[in-house]
């Protein structure tokens, strides 16, 4: 954090630029010019002595700069959210690092939501619960199923926010901070009746082998909007062990044992594609009695669903686009002859 110091006088004296004694260390954003008669020079005139009087001035200006951004908070709150955002890395960095700075100004800070953008005093307003994504490409993912069902998120993907909604749900005992991601959103959706699931069984079993080879499971839900027709998720954990997987693949024998050596994926893990109920593409699919291109249809659904997550293709689901393109159009030019 860059810090900014003010002037120093002493009896109309000039004494120094620097006040970082005299400066609150979160008020590094303030420029301040201090004319004392009481404060005392050093020696060379140069600086000053942190004595009584020097304590009990910054006390002063520390309590003087609180009940401002107070009094701000309350009668001119976008003029505070505005200085918030000028600083705005830098002011969440010393929050994290100062905790009775950040008692004082997080009802203020501005984090990018489903429904703009927002200080928590505002976000709370409309909800009693902020549920925040700490990765972006996450977000962007589950950003429409949110908006469909009015539902606000934070997304809190960027440096310091994720850090910073921990910190202040121990401060905030009156709201719930809580942490999700893709899967989260996976679990809350409508699940189908037993009659529609049992329908549709032994369909979603065929369709799910096709995408066993990329070591991801098939689920079924009921989610707005019906414009998705499904939605990915892998966690952390496995996309680092895609990751590795690909640096073994392009990397020479000797880095390939060394990346084995160092890491041994969990061959249990497994990714999740949620179809969408709702969604006519997925309904035909299910309804379909010729399954030729179930494979071709599914893994461009699953493939599609990656993308629309931003999640990386791995070299074996990129040549699975090349081919399952291939093979559509091969369909359609037989149906045009």
């Amino acid at each position: 954090v860059q810090k900014q110091y003010g002037r120093v006088y002493i009896k109309k004296m000039f004494i120094t630029e620097n006040c970082e004694e005299i400066l609150p260390d979160w008020a590094f954003f303030t420029r301040i010019i201090i004319n004392s008669e009481s404060l005392s020079p050093t020696a060379s005139r140069e600086g000053i002595y942190l004595d009584s009087n020097a304590i009990e001035l910054k006390e002063d200006i520390e309590n003087s700069l609180r009940s401002y951004f107070i009094e701000l908070g309350k009668t001119a709150p976008k003029v505070l959210t505005d200085i918030i955002q000028s600083h705005n890395a830098a002011i969440k960095q010393m929050a994290l690092e100062n905790l009775d700075f950040l008692k004082l100004i997080y009802p203020w800070i501005p984090f990018p939501t489903s429904q703009g953008q927002l200080t928590l005093e505002e976000a709370l307003k409309r909800t009693k619960t902020i549920y925040h994504v700490p990765d972006v490409d996450e977000y962007r993912q589950v950003l429409p199923i949110a908006n469909a069902n009015d539902q606000l998120i934070v997304n809190s993907g960027y440096i310091y926010d994720a850090e910073l909604l921990d910190v202040i749900d121990s401060i905030d005992i009156k709201t719930n901070y809580i942490k999700v991601d893709a899967a989260y959103f996976g679990n809350t959706l409508e699940d189908l009746s037993l009659d529609e699931h049992d329908a549709h069984a032994k369909r979603l079993e065929a369709l799910g082998e096709h995408l066993s080879k990329f070591g991801c499971r098939l689920d079924i839900k009921k989610f707005k909007p019906d414009s998705i027709p499904a939605l990915y998720h892998a966690n952390q954990n496995l996309m680092f062990s895609r990751d590795v997987k690909s640096i073994q693949e392009q990397s020479g024998d000797l880095w390939g044992e060394v990346s084995r050596s160092v890491y041994n994926a969990k061959s249990e893990q497994k990714s999740t594609l949620f179809l969408n109920f709702e969604n006519k593409t997925i309904q035909s699919l299910l309804m379909n009695d010729k399954p030729d291109l179930d494979m071709t249809i599914i893994q461009v659904i699953y493939t599609n669903a990656m993308l629309m997550g931003h999640y990386p293709l791995s070299k074996e689901e990129l040549q699975s686009v090349d081919s399952n393109l291939h093979g559509l159009i091969e369909v359609a030019l037989q149906k045009n002859k």
